[in-house]
Order: structure tokens, then sequence, then C-alpha cells
């Protein structure tokens, strides 16, 4: 049978949210929808759920009697699919009933590798749109050297689907390695960095789920983690030859909301890794790609100790007085230290 999508769906602890999420899948407008479920050594409860799923139309499932780490998982879902499109679904998330018909549409009409949405951030507590004052084409193809933007916010590769072809073509995959976090920025670096045709539409249509307590976006599993993908998402930058200044001024904005990510999670105990972390971090930025303004304070930060200075004296008040992300509709800002960084100027 031809399918147009194929949607991957990881699971992994979520037997809280796991019906919501597949029911979401079940019951989408678009037909021809291939589900790929990926039992990643889930608890008995998550299968039980997913027996009630197994016999449904269109239902595949792969199974590892345990946890095999996200990279894994999603290799495996990778080579199973069979449609033209291949979307990903983490099982503590739903969709709207309609997304797979808007993203097929648009990205059949456009010929795009990858059709992407606007998404929704929530929990018990809070609801938010995903992505705030970016200025992305809408309903536009274009590609990432022509509007980088994407790269300065999460990676939501969730929020997409990508021609199966395309992804072949270029040997797409994902990283592997133990745990669950941050092999999404690698995925979304290589798709969009490769894609010939990105189209967006700024109708939310994903409905991402945050736990701050346990989510797999934690820091829990070590804090080198981030900067280990840092490394990875610099050395596929050069590798692909990328010089694009826009390029790497935005992927810069985003690792550096990491280390906010970092400190604001770190136990005071972890100082003396959070100092370590940053001065790697800022080592892996390409100095022609920082703004001569900032040239002096820059090869001082990382050839000196003022960083773990810093830490020491002023731990507890560092989010709040040393450390800021900022993006308005005219520039994006990050404040380091009382020092400015301007990455970028914005034209909306």
């Amino acid at each position: 049978m031809s399918f147009k999508v194929s949607v991957i769906v990881p699971v992994y602890k979520t037997e809280s949210f796991l019906n919501k999420c597949l029911d979401s899948l079940l019951n989408q407008t678009l037909s021809d929808l291939e589900i790929i479920l990926v039992d990643n050594g889930s608890s008995e409860v998550s299968k039980n759920i997913i027996s009630n799923y197994i016999n449904k139309k269109n239902v595949k499932l792969i199974s590892f009697d345990q946890n095999q780490g996200y990279g894994k998982a999603m290799n495996a879902g990778l080579a199973a699919a069979n449609a033209d499109y291949i979307g990903i679904l983490e099982s503590d998330d739903y969709v709207r009933l309609d997304m797979y018909e808007i993203l097929y549409s648009i990205a059949v009409q456009n010929d795009a590798d990858i059709a992407k949405s606007a998404f929704v951030s929530y929990n018990d507590n809070f609801s938010e749109p995903g992505y705030r004052n970016i200025s992305v084409p809408v309903n536009k193809p274009f590609t990432i050297n022509e509007d980088s933007s994407l790269f300065a916010v999460h990676p939501s590769i969730w929020s997409c689907i990508y021609k199966r072809d395309f992804l072949i073509a270029n040997n797409i995959k994902f990283l592997e390695q133990k745990g669950t976090g941050w092999v999404d920025n690698p995925f979304q670096i290589e798709t969009l960095l490769k894609a010939k045709k990105i189209i967006y539409t700024d109708v939310p249509l994903y409905y991402y789920h945050i736990d701050f307590v346990s989510s797999s976006s934690s820091l829990n599993e070590g804090l080198n983690i981030p900067l280990n993908i840092s490394k990875i998402v610099v050395d596929i930058l050069h590798s692909n030859n990328v010089e694009n200044r826009a390029v790497w001024e935005n992927i810069q904005f985003r690792e550096f909301s990491y280390i906010d990510i970092m400190i604001s999670r770190a136990k005071l105990s972890q100082i003396f890794l959070c100092a370590g972390y940053i001065k790697d971090f800022l080592n892996l930025i390409d100095s022609k790609y920082v703004l001569d303004t900032n040239m002096t304070f820059y090869n001082k930060l990382i050839h000196s100790n003022l960083v773990l200075l810093i830490l020491k004296l002023k731990f507890r008040k560092f989010l709040k007085y040393l450390f800021s992300l900022k993006i308005s509709k005219e520039y994006k800002e990050i404040r380091l230290f009382g020092h400015r960084y301007i990455l970028t100027g914005r034209s909306v």
C-alpha cells in the first residue's frame, strides 16, 4: 500500500499521555497515513496501551526489550517508513487532527523537502506559542541561506514532515548515543542546511508538552551533553562549508541559550563544571563570526579565569544580572557578564 505520510512515535515513560497522543494520530483527516510505534523499552502500562492500537489500520510496531536511546529508536522508525513524507510525534505530545493533511498539502504543492508548522508549548499550568518574535517566510518556499531564523529557536523537529527521498539521498539519520536529550539538534541542523525547499505555515498544529522535572531535554544525563552536541553542530557547519554569517549568528544565539538552561538547572556544587562548559563553548565560536566590537572582551574571556570567578561570586544572581537573551523585531541580543552581543539586525 502506498502511504502519503509515515509518522514515527518513539514510546518511553509516557504512559500518562500515550492515549491522547495516539488518538490524535488515529483520527487524522489525512488518508493513507502510516503510524510507526517504536516501543523503546517502555513500561508494562505503555505496552498494554500500545496493544490496543497495534491491530488498527496502518499501525506498525517496532519493539526493543530495553531502552536503546532516542537516536537508535528514531533510526529504526526511519528505516521502516514507507511513505512519501515522514513525520515525528513525541509520545507525550499530540497534534491537531488536520496537521498532516495541511503539511502534506503544502509540501506537495511546493515540492518541498521540509514542511513545517508553528506549535504550542503547554503543560497543566500554562500554554504559549512555541515561536515568538520570529520572522520566517510564511507559505513561501525558502532555503536556510535565505532565512536562517529557525536556527535561533527550539529545534522542534517534530513540527515538520520530511520528504523520504530527501533524507535517503542525503543519508540523514539521528545520532545514536545513550540517553534521550539533544540529538534533535544535529538532525535539525543537517535537514535545514540541505533542504532545497522549506515551506512554513504559522498555524500551530503541534502541541508540545513540557515537563520541567522529567523532560528528556533536561540536563540530568550530564552537563557535558550540550557541549558535545554543540561540537557536533559546529562540525556539521564546517563539513558543509557554511560561511553564511546569519546562519552562524542564529545558531550561536541558540547555543548561548543552552548556557541559560544549564546554569538554571545546575546545583551550586556543579559550579566548576558550569564554568568549564561556558569556556569550552565560547572556544567553539569561530572568531570571524563574532562582531568586531566584541572581540576584545571575547578574547579576554576565553583566555582567562573570569568566567569561573564570576560564577563563584555571583552564581545565585547569574541569570538575573549577568546573563540574558533578548529577541525583538529589530535585533537579537545576548547580555553576557555585562557585555552586549548584538548578533544580527532584523528586517521584518
